[in-house]
């Protein structure tokens, strides 16, 4: 079972400045973003299977931010030691900026 969260805290931030002042924020980073959120996750799982191969097991985050999506997948069973991938995908482009190896003790 795969279980992804989609964060979007600076998306909902905007609006919540927009409703209290009335005012526009300048641009959201999800309007900027050439790459959608779907996208990204496509990316960073077709590189994950290459390595981990089977990523049921994974509890998958994505969180838009200044540098690019964010792409985490952690180990859903937290009684279990280890980690997952870590990917940074630029969202103009859709590169994977930067990656690794997050590592949880269980």
């Amino acid at each position: 079972m795969v279980s992804i969260s989609v964060v979007g805290k600076r998306h909902e931030a905007a609006r919540s400045e927009q409703q209290q002042t009335g005012s526009r924020p300048e641009k959201s980073l999800f309007l900027m973003s050439e790459i959608p959120c779907d996208e990204a996750l496509k990316i960073a799982r077709s590189n994950a299977e290459s390595v981990y191969r089977d990523l049921s097991g994974y509890r998958i985050s994505i969180l838009l931010q200044d540098d690019g999506w964010h792409v985490d997948y952690e180990l859903a069973d937290p009684t279990l030691t280890g980690g997952g991938p870590h990917y940074v995908i630029d969202f103009n482009n859709g590169h994977i900026e930067g990656s690794g190896v997050q590592r949880f003790r269980g």
